[in-house]
Formats: C-alpha cells, sequence, structure tokens
C-alpha cells in the first residue's frame, strides 16, 4: 500500500494547526510583548534548535508546562511565525512581507533558529 505523503503531511499540519487554535494539548505559552500565545513544545523543538534548546534548560512544573518569555517581541509577527511553523506556509515568510519589514522579520526569525521560513529552504 503506497502512502501519499504529501497528502499524509497536509492532514498532519492540519491537524496540529486544529489542535492549537482550539488550545487542545498546548503545553507552551509564548509570552510576547502584547500577547500570550499557545502551542506544543514538540512542534516548536522539531521546527527550531533554538527552541529545542530553551525546552532542555527549561524548568517545567508538573503537567509539563512551559512558559517562554520572549521579550520585545511583537504578538501579532510571533503568530505569524507560529502559523508558519505549524503550516509550513506554503511560501517563504518573505513573499507575505513589505520590503521595509523584511529584515526584521528575517533577523526575528534567525534568532528563533527558523529561517527556514524566510528563505523556503531547510538550515541547518
Amino acid at each position: 500500500m503506497a502512502v501519499d505523503r504529501d497528502a499524509y503531511m497536509r492532514r498532519l499540519s492540519s491537524g496540529l494547526i486544529q489542535l492549537r487554535e482550539s488550545g487542545v494539548l498546548c503545553d507552551t505559552v509564548l509570552v510576547t510583548a502584547n500577547q500570550q500565545l499557545l502551542a506544543h513544545s514538540t512542534v516548536l523543538a522539531a521546527a527550531s534548535p533554538v527552541f529545542r534548546a530553551a525546552f532542555q534548560s527549561c524548568p517545567a512544573d508538573g503537567c509539563m508546562n512551559y512558559r517562554l518569555q520572549l521579550d520585545g517581541l511583537d504578538g501579532q509577527l510571533m503568530e505569524t511565525i507560529l502559523n508558519c511553523i505549524y503550516s509550513g506556509c506554503g511560501t517563504p515568510l518573505k513573499s507575505l512581507w513589505s520590503t521595509a519589514n523584511t529584515e526584521s522579520i528575517a533577523e526575528i526569525c534567525g534568532q528563533l533558529g527558523v529561517s527556514w521560513i524566510i528563505s523556503g529552504k531547510d538550515v541547518e
């Protein structure tokens, strides 16, 4: 039985997005300058070595709940980045923003270890 890998990845991504949107099984709160965003540590850790390291060094409470402070980061920007982490974006993030914002977005994605969002290519 052959598995359609692309269809599987779309279903998986869709399921993860639904879980995040409903807050189901979210074990992480990302605290930005103006917003608190729910996410899944395993998704973030799989997408970013920076998040992976943060979770490995971040003390969790008894329920494995994480709270990461992202000082100075705009919540709407982080929401967009999270959407790309969960969905793969489909297109590089830079095509979604004006040229004026691309440099600062690229810098933030670089700091978070998700430069692939900007370039559309995996970065080691």
